[in-house]
C-alpha cells in the first residue's frame, strides 16, 4: 500500500491508501525488421521481455505475410538460433528473397499462446523494394 493524495469530482482533495499492481514479469517477443540482405530475405526478432520463454510447452511461430496473404508458417527451429528465446536475446530468419516490390509483414507468436507482458507488438510491417 502507497499513501497519496487524490482529487475527488468535486475538486476537493483526499489523503488515502492506494494498492498500485505491478504487471508482472513475462517475455515479450517482437519482431524488430524485416528487411532484404545479402540476396535474402531477414527477419528479427527479439525479447524484450524480462523472463526468458519457455518452449518445453509451446514452440514459438512466425508468421510471414506478403501483400496480405500469409504465406508461410515458420517454427522456431528454422531461425539461425533461439537466442530471441532469452532475456534481450536476437534471432535471424534467413529467407527467400523476394522479388518485386511487396507489404511483407512478419508476426511472432500470432496466436498469443506465449503470455507477454505486450501481445500487441509482435507484428512489424515493411515495404520491400
Amino acid at each position: 500500500m502507497v499513501l497519496g493524495v487524490g482529487i475527488l469530482s468535486n475538486g476537493s482533495l483526499f489523503l488515502g491508501e492506494f494498492q498500485i499492481e505491478q504487471t508482472p514479469p513475462y517475455p515479450d517477443l517482437v519482431v524488430t525488421d524485416v528487411a532484404h540482405g545479402d540476396g535474402s530475405l531477414l527477419v528479427t526478432v527479439q525479447n524484450q521481455g524480462v523472463l526468458d520463454v519457455e518452449t518445453t510447452d509451446y514452440e514459438p511461430y512466425l508468421y510471414l505475410y506478403v501483400d496480405g496473404n500469409r504465406e508461410w508458417v515458420y517454427s522456431y527451429a528454422m531461425f539461425s538460433d533461439n537466442a530471441f528465446t532469452l532475456v534481450d536475446g536476437v534471432s535471424e530468419l534467413v529467407l527467400e528473397p523476394l522479388e518485386g516490390i511487396h507489404l511483407v509483414k512478419a508476426c511472432i507468436d500470432p496466436t498469443n499462446a506465449i503470455s507477454e507482458q505486450d501481445e500487441y507488438n509482435n507484428c512489424y510491417e515493411e515495404t520491400l523494394y
